[in-house]
């Protein structure tokens, strides 16, 4: 009847209760879509947590898997490229980000003489005014999707030290290009140093994933063609501005 059915249950006798909206119960398709979809989710960012945790040592955090999945979730698509390019800008850690430093390298990467060339473009030094830091390097860990393949090939190289005192710079990361190479995500790891030794400890490091791209050209034209993102933004309270009467 309307929004409401009667039931005959032995512990509770016969009693009405609201009726089930549609989607709740398993065996309904939109119930196994939203599952399926959430495994889906999940496996991407387990997979990505698994293999840059290899790499952040002490600077991972718990709580890196979990920020993958609230990242990826707002993306209307399945689509692999479009999920990936919601990652740009997740920390390992919270706490110790690679931004707190100020603006990251721009990231490039392209296939040339059957190796990938990662180009790292170095505008601005890091912020280290409450450090000694004189120095830093960069740690490049760099993942590549093969094309119709859920694995990664990943591998790590540094760059030499850079000081505060010297120019812009550009660092060319080379790796093995793999069968069929599609979707790829980079993750920066920055360290701080003074006369090219590591500060050692955490407020001299940070990391995140700091680019993602596609050796695919119809990836780059999914981006284009993609449904709007919604930003959820904070509620601000109302505020009410009081005009002047003049000057004096």
């Amino acid at each position: 009847m309307g929004d409401k059915v009667f039931v005959d249950s032995k512990k509770y006798g016969y009693h009405q209760r609201a009726t089930p909206a549609p989607g709740l119960k398993k065996n309904e398709p939109a119930f196994k879509a939203q599952y399926s979809r959430t495994a889906y989710l999940n496996k991407i960012a387990g997979e990505l947590n698994r293999i840059i945790k290899t790499y952040a040592g002490s600077l991972h955090s718990g709580n890196f898997y979990n920020e993958l999945q609230k990242r990826l979730r707002p993306e209307p698509s399945d689509d692999i490229y479009l999920l990936l390019t919601r990652l740009k800008g997740s920390a390992v850690h919270p706490q110790y980000t690679a931004e707190r430093f100020g603006p990251l390298p721009v990231i490039n990467a392209r296939i040339k003489n059957k190796k990938i060339n990662v180009q790292l473009e170095v505008a601005d030094h890091p912020y280290v005014k409450k450090t000694i830091a004189d120095c830093y390097y960069y740690e490049l860990v760099f993942l590549c999707r093969s094309k119709n393949s859920e694995g990664y090939t990943h591998s790590t190289q540094l760059s030499e030290w850079l000081f505060m005192r010297e120019g812009p710079a550009v660092f060319e990361f080379v790796f093995d290009v793999p069968a069929k190479p599609a979707q790829w995500v980079a993750c920066l790891k920055i360290i701080l140093g003074q006369g090219e030794e590591p500060l050692n400890r955490f407020e001299g490091e940070g990391m995140g994933i700091a680019a993602v791209g596609s050796f695919l050209k119809e990836d780059v034209k999914k981006e284009k063609t993609a449904l709007p993102r919604v930003v959820n933004k904070k509620a601000t309270a109302a505020v009410v501005r009081v005009k002047k009467l003049g000057f004096k």
